[in-house]
């Protein structure tokens, strides 16, 4: 078929032979005098199988922010203290809707189920790369490839803010995370809203706290007296929170 089709005489790959030398032949004699037979076209060894893939290397030395003060926040020292590697509590992330929860360095999150309402799911329409980042500073794994997490002995909960059912309700997803924690317990909102009256577009510049959401608020309150701890992002929108224009809400 294939020479009709090229209208050109094609090899007959049935006349295609794999010969399995024993050990301590030498393959490159062999080869040779294999060629010098006239039934023998061509002969050459097999190719050798591509290398695997390098191991990740170790990238702890860039993570300055792990040392002492001032350019770091003491999680080596704070690692040495018991508990002090977040043995013993979990660490809730608050974010769109998506991680990659089988990360090479993030064992703790693999099979980790989202915490939703019942029926409830979480399309995947964002992309995970600064969830899986922001698990990675965290929680990463302590051991000799990638990076190592700030609190790398703590378990992780995952709380979207995007469902299918609800849409974007960051309010539902912190309130999932209070009644699955425990006292001791942190949750971390990875989202952020426009504050004081300005805007919060794709650059970031005038967003702040979620907790400017009345309902977030209520449920940041109820997670204080509870006493498990609310971590917000704040910064990237250079919003100073202590304007009028933010009503004294911070």
């Amino acid at each position: 078929m294939g020479e009709q089709v090229s209208r050109n005489p094609l090899p007959n790959l049935n006349l295609w032979f794999q010969i399995i030398l024993k050990p301590g032949t030498n393959a490159a004699t062999f080869i040779e005098n294999l060629g010098r037979l006239d039934s023998v076209e061509t002969a050459e060894p097999a190719p050798l199988a591509a290398p695997p893939p390098a191991i990740t290397p170790d990238f702890t030395p860039n993570q300055g922010y792990l040392g002492p003060a001032p350019d770091g926040i003491d999680a080596i020292f704070s690692a040495t203290i018991p508990g002090g590697n977040g043995n013993g509590i979990k660490l809730y992330d608050v974010e769109y809707n998506t991680w990659n929860q089988t990360h090479e360095d993030l064992s703790k999150a693999n099979g980790v189920p989202l915490l939703l309402n019942p029926g409830d799911s979480a399309p995947d329409t964002f992309h995970d790369d600064h969830g899986t980042a922001v698990l990675g500073e965290v929680i990463a794994d302590n051991d000799a490839k990638g990076v190592t997490g700030i609190s790398w002995g703590a378990d992780v909960g995952l709380a979207p803010t995007l469902t299918v059912n609800l849409g974007y309700n960051p309010a539902n997803a912190l309130l999932l995370a209070v009644d699955d924690g425990s006292p001791g317990d942190v949750i971390l909102i990875e989202n952020q809203t426009a504050v004081c009256g300005g805007e919060c577009g794709e650059d970031q510049v005038g967003c702040g706290p979620l907790e400017w959401i009345q309902s977030v608020f209520d449920v940041i309150q109820t997670a204080a007296v509870s006493h498990i701890t609310v971590v917000e992002t704040v910064g990237n929108g250079g919003v100073d929170l202590d304007q009028p224009a933010c009503d004294h809400k911070f």
